[in-house]
């Protein structure tokens, strides 16, 4: 059986939906459920004392969604401790209990933030590349991937690490889902000029993947990239969206360095490497390990998207 963790986010919800079409067996973990339903199980708080005895019961396979996401707009008082609670203490004490009750594969959902907010050396990231990451959220990752590999390496629970860049797909909220907003209400996007290229990946192709490391006989223990393997500007991706959605805007020039002056004088320094520097990923290890390509494409994942947008 097959643990899903973060059952109620973005990813984990489009597993539990997929696991439940192809009737592969699984348990879903959420922090609090009043009345649990098949396949359901409240487990609480995400933390170094949560009890996951009972969601680990008979699990073979853990699929590690849950966590305090990278946000744009922060509230908490200390980011850096609560990510580090979440997704370092929480992943820790998982993996531990997990290891210690006969789980053989640990499929932990990183993020590609633990290589840093862009491409440094001029061509796209690969596993093998350093990784430095620029923000708390990434290096809470990074700290729980290295705890993970330490927690696998004394027993026989395998790891697989899956850093996926910005996930998308119907119902996505957070920085794609106010690009959206804005091509569909203004009249001018300045995005003309900007075509350095970023990688995504439509939350079914990161799903087909998980399910074939799922279904791999052979030890995995290693980290993987997962994209659509069809990178977009941002120029392209508005332009993308802009015709689907109808819309009147219009894609204006506006040079680099204007914007990113304006974006230092709003105190938004953090869109500059999101809106301006390239972000793209070598794919080759996910696609040779397991003979596996992405089934949908860029235009058909964004499609879906934006028609349930239109809904």
């Amino acid at each position: 059986m097959i643990l899903i963790t973060g059952a109620n986010g973005f990813l984990g919800r489009r597993l539990c939906e997929i696991f439940e079409e192809y009737k592969i067996d699984f348990r879903a973990a959420y922090r609090s459920i009043e009345s649990p339903m098949k396949h359901q199980i409240g487990v609480g708080d995400i933390s170094s004392s949560t009890d996951w005895s009972k969601a680990l019961d008979s699990i073979s396979t853990i699929v590690h969604c849950a966590g305090r996401a990278h946000v744009v707009k922060e509230s908490a008082h200390d980011p850096a401790a609560e990510f580090f609670r979440v997704n370092v203490e929480g992943t820790s004490n998982l993996a531990m209990q997990a290891a210690l009750s006969g789980v053989k594969r640990f499929i932990f959902i990183s993020s590609i933030k633990v290589m840093g907010d862009y491409n440094k050396l001029s061509r796209p990231f690969t596993e093998v590349d350093n990784c430095l990451p620029d923000d708390d959220y990434g290096l809470s990752k990074l700290e729980a991937e290295h705890i993970l590999k330490e927690i696998s390496a004394d027993g026989e629970m395998e790891y697989a690490i899956i850093r996926p860049p910005l996930i998308y797909g119907p119902g996505v909220k957070a920085n794609l889902r106010s690009l959206i907003n804005a091509v569909k209400s203004s009249k001018y996007l300045p995005f003309r000029l900007l075509n350095e290229k970023r990688s995504f990946v439509y939350v079914d192709n990161l799903v087909d993947f998980i399910i074939n490391v799922i279904k791999e006989t052979k030890v995995v223990n290693s980290e993987f990239f997962v994209t659509d393997n069809d990178d977009l500007s941002l120029y392209e991706l508005v332009s993308m969206i802009r015709s689907e959605l109808s819309s009147n805007s219009k894609i204006i020039p506006i040079p680099r360095w204007a914007l990113y002056l304006v974006f230092c004088l709003m105190r938004k320094r953090g869109l500059i490497p999101r809106l301006l520097m390239p972000l793209t990923l070598n794919i080759e290890r996910a696609k040779k390990q397991f003979n596996w390509s992405p089934p949908y494409s860029v235009s058909y994942g964004y499609k879906k998207t934006l028609e349930e947008f239109k809904k």
